[in-house]
């Protein structure tokens, strides 16, 4: 289930609170702006100069999908489309399915491998070509699961470096005792942000992606190894068993 992915943080960062009021802490001193502008800007910063803008766009879809989305069985999904494929090709010829797949089928790389199928490419040919466009695609992908991973690398250092920054501030203002206060607490709730979100946003976050997409590779695979099987002539009931491996 899709909520089940932000009970993570809230536990995570509900935890953090709960033990701050243990140990009788305020909310209010975990809330410190200019600590969180350097944690999350400097990270934000930092991702646009490691990755391109596209990267980035799909790295952001890709993020909210894997937490907003459940994910569908494979099987389940794929069987129907391709066994009904199957039959009318069988039955009624190519024309027909070519017919039947633009308003059946909207994916871009299922059109693809069926579009191979109708024009008569062999099991092989149809393998090899999708195989490599399969290989292709994991590739970006995984290069836009990237991006979550090094913001969990980036926001400790930026934490890091805002802890630094708060004990410049003390430091620079040892003689005015009303200013130590502040510049102690940018110090410490600058190092607390940059490893909370990395450990409890940008890190999990990037897991996820990485899963996503290990599912709708493997998805494609599926749906390509049928296609693959109805170009060999397969039995309904062997492509059937074998969408099932």
């Amino acid at each position: 289930m899709a909520h089940v992915s932000w009970l993570g943080p809230i536990i995570g960062f509900g935890a953090i609170l709960l033990g701050n009021f243990i140990e009788g802490g305020h909310i209010s001193s975990l809330v410190q702006g200019s600590a969180f502008l350097i944690v999350i800007g400097g990270t934000i910063g930092a991702i646009f100069l490691a990755h391109d803008f596209e990267t980035i766009r799909q790295a952001w879809h890709l993020g909210l999908t894997a937490l907003l989305r459940p994910h569908q069985s494979v099987t389940t999904t794929h069987e129907p489309i391709l066994l009904d494929i199957a039959k009318t090709l069988k039955k009624e010829g190519p024309a027909v399915l070519e017919a039947q797949i633009e308003q059946s089928i909207t994916d871009p790389f299922q059109k693809k491998a069926v579009r191979l199928l109708i024009d008569g490419f062999s099991p092989n040919e149809i393998e090899a070509l999708l195989q490599e466009k399969l290989n292709q695609e994991e590739t970006l992908l995984l290069e836009s699961a990237k991006v979550w991973s090094d913001a969990g690398g980036y926001a400790p250092t930026m934490g890091i470096l805002g802890a630094v920054l708060g004990l410049i501030h003390v430091m620079a203002n040892l003689t005015d005792t009303s200013k130590l206060g502040g510049g102690v607490a940018v110090a410490f709730v600058a190092t607390i942000y940059g490893v909370a979100f990395a450990n409890l946003i940008f890190l999990p976050i990037a897991s996820k992606v990485r899963g996503m997409i290990q599912k709708q590779i493997e998805n494609k695979r599926v749906f390509l190894r049928g296609v693959v099987g109805i170009a060999g002539n397969q039995t309904l009931s062997k492509l059937s068993l074998s969408l099932h491996q």
